[in-house]
């Protein structure tokens, strides 16, 4: 039910490190797990079941509105998926285009704003245990941005999640915090103390 931010500067390895935790990347060495579950004794399928991720990349495909949000969950009611629009804030796209509209190659009918809802809306719908988010904001105008943050912050609720940042206003309600230098962790704790210790956070904090 925390949330943890993975920080550090460009090549440090926080991209890595969510594809190992969402198994994209094998693991050549050393122990992932869930709790006690390990990654070598569960099934991609239902490892992946767990997670949702929200990137500056949104993924989007050639179809509907509807198929988007939904995809990966197998039989979404349509109330599932009219909540998840409520939440991401696309009801004013719904209503003006509804969920059979096509978005286009790869959501190209659609602004980085809408389609990113569109992927937060995909979360939603997911339900998942766990949430990743890789700078979900990173490529957003100021407007755009403050809407977005509103839908993150409503699926962030009570679930655990994992959120990689540049900078610190992104992170400032973390309860955790890493930082990463060359493929390592360099630094972890709360975020009182890593602000206190830690050089990388104090620039981060200073802007």
């Amino acid at each position: 039910g925390q949330v943890t931010a993975i920080v550090g500067t460009n090549g440090s390895g926080k991209s890595t490190m969510i594809k190992l935790i969402n198994r994209l990347y094998p693991m050549k060495e050393g122990e992932l797990t869930l709790g006690s579950e390990r990654a070598s004794d569960t099934s991609l399928r239902s490892w992946r079941r767990k997670f949702a991720v929200v990137s500056q990349k949104t993924a989007l495909f050639s179809g509907t509105l509807r198929d988007n949000i939904a995809y990966g969950v197998e039989d979404a009611s349509e109330e599932a998926v009219m909540n998840a629009v409520k939440v991401a804030g696309l009801s004013e796209l719904v209503n003006e285009r509804g969920l059979d509209y096509d978005v286009g190659v790869a959501g190209s009918k659609l602004s980085g704003g809408e389609a990113q809802r569109v992927s937060i809306a995909r979360a939603i719908v997911k339900n998942p245990d766990y949430l990743i988010l890789d700078e979900a904001t990173a490529n957003l105008d100021t407007q755009t941005e403050a809407a977005v943050t509103s839908g993150i912050a409503e699926l962030m609720r009570g679930r655990t999640t994992i959120v990689i940042a540049h900078d610190y206003a992104t992170i400032e309600h973390a309860d955790n915090i890493i930082v990463m230098r060359d493929g390592r962790v360099e630094d972890y704790g709360g975020r009182e103390e890593m602000l206190a210790r830690n050089p990388y956070m104090k620039l981060m904090m200073e802007g």
